[in-house]
């Protein structure tokens, strides 16, 4: 077996699946991760007890799919492995099994890097990801390739550490297009933490992007962790102000506001000087609101006089002042939120009962339903009955 080196890092060159090799069987991990990412406690519970049981069975299984399998088995491996590997991943899922309207923050926010799959994980992520993009491997024509690919590329979001960095940028630092390298310029900011470059989709702007990508990355390697972070966390700077991003997360519930800043909010609680001292040279309160927004979602913790000062200001800051405290989890606010979702603005009612169920749960159905009675909402309506059949 030869080796390949990307980057710095020196992978296996892997021979093609042999057709006749018995098939890595998920079916058991699939059973488990399904009670893993589960709403009700019982079979979360459930399902840790078969991963405790089953632990390195299960990890060989997955790493082998990722390794051997068809690309269709290895976009389910890499599924499963990080949602057991990551909780954001896991709590995700569940979240959106609870709940097509509200997004809760569940921490730690961090990258799982430290979990002891991690390792083992990343590189073989890495390794199917190089046999994938080999122009002698599997047609990349194929919408089955293309999804393997975008599964890899998540996994290595989640576990991916300085190596990976440097593989992914040795890739994209090739000439000329290569395949799926919007995707990798994507994953490689998010790892780092950065502000996209690129919409969703978008590849128009490929070719001016990923140079200057490498040319950050450049620039900032070898610097110290504290350095990075603080550089990274001012790019964010420019999209936070009013006219940029910023001017929309008040309007987004949390769902959709957090979707827009996760690279950031997942540099965790080593980002929390820098970005607190960007919130300080915030000279307005919107800015001020869309950065405590992030500290918020890491720390669990809310400003609570400047949430009061968001809550007095007008229809932008009330909604802005709802996506901290959901962000938080924090019940201190209950009672300005029941208010806001009786009189409030259309908007900014959405946002508090959004608020509302992040932090109280099912506790907040009477309140949902008085406000109804007051002025019938269809979209509370909704998530009123959605929060009415939840099983916990």
């Amino acid at each position: 077996m030869g080796l390949r080196r990307i980057g710095f890092v020196w992978l296996p060159l892997l021979p093609a699946l042999c057709l006749g090799a018995e098939r890595p069987d998920l079916e058991p991990v699939r059973i488990a991760v399904g009670l893993l990412t589960s709403p009700v406690k019982a079979e979360r519970a459930e399902g840790e007890r078969l991963l405790a049981e089953n632990a390195e069975a299960y990890r060989s299984v997955l790493l082998r799919a990722l390794r051997e399998a068809e690309p269709s088995e290895q976009t389910r491996a890499a599924r499963f492995l990080r949602r057991i590997v990551s909780p954001w991943a896991r709590a995700a899922v569940r979240d959106k099994l609870t709940s097509s309207y509200v997004s809760r923050v569940h921490r730690p926010v961090d990258r799982p890097l430290a979990h002891p799959w991690s390792p083992a994980a990343r590189r073989a992520a890495l390794e199917a990801l190089v046999r994938l993009l080999d122009p002698r491997g599997p047609s990349r024509e194929d919408p089955l390739v293309y999804e393997a690919v975008e599964h890899l590329l998540v996994l290595l979001i989640e576990v991916g550490d300085g190596g990976t960095l440097e593989a992914l940028a040795s890739l994209l630092s090739k000439e000329g297009r290569m395949p799926f390298g919007e995707g990798i310029l994507r994953s490689a900011e998010r790892m780092l933490g950065l502000p996209p470059s690129l919409e969703k989709y978008e590849s128009t702007n490929f070719d001016a992007a990923k140079p200057a990508f490498l040319k950050w990355r450049l620039e900032h390697t070898g610097a110290d962790r504290a350095a990075k972070l603080r550089a990274t966390v001012e790019r964010w700077g420019p999209l936070l102000a009013d006219g940029g991003l910023g001017s929309w997360l008040a309007h987004y519930d949390l769902q959709e506001a957090l979707a827009h800043v996760e690279p950031v909010v997942r540099l965790g609680h080593a980002a929390v000087p820098a970005i607190a001292e960007q919130k300080a040279k915030a000279k307005d309160l919107g800015s001020q609101g869309r950065w405590e927004l992030i500290l918020a979602a890491i720390t669990g913790v809310e400003d609570g006089e400047l949430v009061r000062r968001l809550l007095a200001g007008g229809e932008e800051e009330k909604s802005l002042a709802c996506n901290v405290v959901a962000a938080a989890g924090s019940g201190a606010w209950r009672k300005e939120l029941e208010a806001l979702l009786k009189d409030g603005p259309d908007g900014v009612r959405m946002n508090a009962a959004c608020a509302l169920v992040a932090c109280h749960g099912k506790e907040a159905l009477p309140a949902l339903r008085e406000a109804l009675r007051v002025e019938w909402h269809t979209w509370i309506a909704g998530l009123a009955e959605e929060l009415d059949e939840v099983r916990e």
